[in-house]
């Protein structure tokens, strides 16, 4: 660590140095990328400068070949991946920001395959990386682009989904054969169907709600 008042801490500040870290985090697409590049400081070894330069060369190499891979996340993955570790659920939205951080890792890994004999360094890194395309495709296959649970994730799902969607239809239908008695029509307000806390429910008529079966949900003044 290099204190504030060391000769090498003063020649950064006069080159600016923090402006160019501040440069070059500019250009990264993803948060942890921008963290690393604020955190990057000068080597004054010659093999640690070697190495760097090797890997921006190879680097460099890539975009000319291949040009910039299409990599974007908006937001950190970490805080996620830190829930899950503490057993914590996550929403279908994180679920799909995890997948698209996984299909980055496979774009990564598959770049660096493509040119491993002329990039070493970079070849090394991408072999480090895990394959989790099945994770991401299985994320794919279960959460809807709106971040939703497919019907069909699992068996269990998609029979409950339908028993909701039919029992909603079916207290539908019977709202709706009250409404058209002559009975309720004389009970009601309104002829409507409204929903209140989440249950369906019809806009009884003051004077007459103790005569009309069922729970009072809320009172209109």
């Amino acid at each position: 660590m290099v204190g504030a008042d060391d000769p090498r801490q003063r020649s950064w500040a006069l080159l600016e140095f923090p402006q160019v870290l501040e440069a070059l985090a500019s250009y990264t697409s993803l948060p942890s990328s921008r963290e690393a590049a604020l955190l990057l400081q000068p080597s004054y070894d010659m093999e640690t400068v070697s190495y760097r330069q090797q890997e921006t060369a190879e680097a460099r190499l890539i975009l000319e070949e291949i040009g910039a891979p299409p990599i974007l996340i908006a937001r950190d993955v970490r805080p996620l991946l830190e829930q899950l570790d503490r057993g914590m659920d996550l929403t279908g939205e994180g679920l799909l920001l995890i997948a698209d951080t996984l299909e980055i890792l496979s774009q990564g890994k598959a770049i660096g395959k493509r040119l491993q004999a002329r990039t070493p360094i970079l070849r090394t890194f991408s072999r480090n990386i895990p394959d989790l395309k099945k994770i991401e495709q299985e994320i794919r296959r279960r959460i809807l682009a709106s971040g939703d649970l497919d019907d069909n994730a699992t068996a269990y799902l998609r029979q409950i989904r339908e028993e909701s969607r039919t029992n909603y239809e079916n207290a539908i239908n019977h709202l709706e054969g009250i409404i058209a008695l002559d009975a309720g029509r004389n009970f009601l307000q309104e002829p409507l169907i409204t929903v209140r806390g989440d249950r369906l429910v019809l806009p009884v008529k003051m004077e007459v709600r103790r005569q009309f079966p069922g729970i009072v949900h809320d009172i209109s003044e």
